[in-house]
């Protein structure tokens, strides 16, 4: 239960982290609990349980999704999660060879664009579908959301310097004769 009080500080630092807010007094999580300095990275292949895979890229939402499928509903069901855990962790292999095989698939992209009600639109369906059957509620949904918001700024910030990239390497290029010109001149 410690394990998963820690783990709801540090999705939620993240989360709050992603959504851009300035609350003074998430700070102090930091404080009182190490953060982690681990970071997902590749491609995950989620099993539902029902034959559907969902993939998923972006690593902050790796991360918010990790934590918030694996939520209790009730606290009386500590006492099943050992047991439960075990066996889909024995039987995850089987699982998801039969899910290959049924090529039912969701990609979970783009972020920003999911669905944050469980109610299905038939554009959304599939998605949303996958969605319901990892479990996740209106806040963790919101979280993904944020991780894709999240990404859509670094690209475009990313961009961003690229297009201005040739204008910075000229200027620094002509510094840099500048420079050699006056140390010339000195020396």
């Amino acid at each position: 239960m410690k394990v998963m009080k820690n783990a709801s500080s540090v999705a939620s630092h993240a989360a709050c982290n992603l959504m851009g807010n300035t609350n003074l007094l998430l700070e102090t999580v930091t404080n009182f609990i190490p953060l982690s300095p681990y970071k997902p990275f590749g491609t995950y292949v989620l099993c539902t349980g029902n034959g559907k895979l969902v993939i998923l890229r972006n690593p902050d939402a790796v991360l918010q999704l990790l934590f918030y499928s694996s939520q209790l509903c009730k606290e009386e069901e500590c006492t099943d999660v050992a047991q439960r855990t075990l066996q889909q962790h024995f039987g995850y292999e089987s699982e998801l060879q039969d899910s290959f095989q049924m090529l039912n698939e969701v990609y979970l992209e783009p972020l920003e664009q999911l669905p944050l009600s469980a109610e299905s639109t038939s554009d959304t369906a599939t998605v949303n579908a996958a969605l319901n059957d990892l479990g996740l509620s209106t806040r963790a949904r919101l979280c993904l959301r944020a991780a894709g918001e999240l990404e859509k700024r670094k690209i475009a910030n990313k961009d961003s310097i690229d297009l201005k990239k040739t204008d910075i390497e000229k200027a620094m290029k002509y510094l840099l004769e500048d420079y050699q010109l006056n140390c010339r001149d000195r020396g």
